[in-house]
């Protein structure tokens, strides 16, 4: 047993950045194809721990991506890095909306398994 990793005691917290998109009309196959390509180069960024993408019930053309990151620094050194830029740029044209983002911590201290972010770093 590893134990414990206490992170909010580095100043570190735990965060879900949910990023909402409203997609053109028959786009829905090349936004699979970018969001795809964007997610494969977050999984090998610091601090990313999981993503998932969901689409609306009722309308197929609304997308949500939601991952986890170690801390907002992390996610922000991705969302700003040249690499995520140049992939988010080839998906404005197919959007009916900006992309609004939304950065949420949890309220109390975020407690991680060392064990799950070591196996996290092996996949």
């Amino acid at each position: 047993m590893l134990g414990w990793l206490n992170l909010s005691k580095r100043g570190d917290t735990v965060i879900r950045v949910i990023i909402e998109r409203k997609l053109k009309p028959g786009k829905e196959i090349e936004f699979s194809r970018i969001t795809s390509e964007l997610r494969a180069q977050a999984m090998y960024q610091p601090g990313y721990v999981s993503g998932e993408t969901w689409v609306g019930n009722a309308d197929h053309l609304y997308s949500v991506i939601i991952t986890t990151w170690l801390s907002a620094e992390l996610w922000e050194a991705w969302e700003k890095s040249p690499e995520r830029l140049a992939i988010t740029e080839r998906l404005e044209p197919l959007l009916v909306a900006p992309v609004r983002t939304v950065v949420l911590r949890h309220p109390g201290e975020v407690e991680v398994s060392v064990g799950y972010l070591l196996s996290q770093m092996g996949s």
